[in-house]
């Protein structure tokens, strides 16, 4: 039921629905100084932090230092290289128009699609670094190419994948009942002392709440558990009772379903690594240090002259 996750201070009644995503929206702007490779948000009210996205503090996780018997170690989890930087691009736009495809429309995600390939300096060889994986899509070959344009290329083979990875997504939400609540919307508030601002990619519900993130990779990395979990707590923060969190690592082939439940050791051990990671507001270390804490501060001063 919905209305378990309402505070007691919003009114009883019907609603329960629009009651939570009021309850789960933050109105904020977003800022990327040129000095500091952190974009953060500015949220309206001042009853909420100013707040670097959680997602960049999670990528800039150190994962391989951590010992092999770690639960979010790359080597327990059959990562031990990152994706080369060619590949990896093609993987994030590949991420970005299926989420695009899953939440919007098959319109919006052509666009999108055609807005990251305009973007591209080095589409031959993002197209060539794709070709040559096995478990990539399947490229035409170079030497026989589909066009002579390899935008036209990564566009059909891009959009292929995505369309199968919905497909996928689709399948799972419909068998686990999953309904939809809210879709990427922003939420900053402080969690532990830490202030975080995160943009799930969906929160639905069936008998639970669950906050979803969908991941079109082959593998699932640790920095994808540390996100969702961060999402998760982020969500928390502003209910009565703690949602689950689901995350669905999607390929044209199958969709793995792995769940957050609040309790879990993983998520104590994903939350512990991110805290460690963020640092305290104003510290010596982490990615909250006194220096990017100025940063923001002379970025806001100028503004407000």
């Amino acid at each position: 039921m919905l209305s378990e996750y309402i505070p007691e201070l919003y009114p009883v009644g019907r609603g329960d629905r629009y009651k939570l995503k009021g309850i789960l929206r933050t109105k904020a702007a977003t800022r990327s100084p040129q000095q500091t490779p952190y974009s953060f948000y500015v949220p309206q009210s001042t009853v909420y932090p100013v707040a670097v996205s959680s997602r960049e503090i999670a990528k800039v996780i150190d994962y391989s230092v951590l010992p092999d018997d770690h639960p979010l170690s790359k080597r327990s989890r059959d990562d031990p290289v990152d994706e080369p930087e060619l590949l990896g691009e093609y993987t994030r736009i590949k991420g970005t128009v299926t989420h695009t495809l899953a939440a919007e429309s098959y319109d919006d995600a052509q666009a999108v699609l055609d807005e990251e390939l305009a973007k591209l300096d080095n589409p031959r060889e993002v197209q060539r670094a794709a070709a040559g994986e096995p478990d990539a899509p399947r490229l035409r070959e170079l030497a026989d190419p589909l066009s002579t344009e390899p935008r036209n290329d990564l566009r059909e083979a891009i959009m292929d994948e995505a369309y199968g990875c919905t497909t996928n997504v689709q399948m799972v939400e419909r068998g686990l009942n999953l309904r939809n609540l809210m879709t990427e919307t922003l939420l900053v508030d402080t969690v532990d002392c830490v202030p975080l601002a995160v943009k799930p990619d969906a929160i639905k519900y069936a008998e639970e709440l669950f906050v979803t993130e969908i991941k079109a990779t082959h593998i699932l990395k640790p920095e994808h558990i540390v996100q969702t979990e961060v999402y998760r707590r982020a969500v928390e923060e502003r209910l009565a009772k703690p949602p689950h969190a689901l995350i669905l690592r999607v390929d044209v082939d199958n969709c793995e379903v792995v769940h957050l439940a609040p309790d879990s050791q993983l998520c104590s051990t994903a939350w512990e690594l991110f805290r460690q990671r963020a640092g305290t507001p104003g510290g010596d270390e982490g990615v909250y240090n006194q220096d990017l804490l100025r940063i923001i501060r002379d970025k806001l001063d100028r503004e407000r002259r």
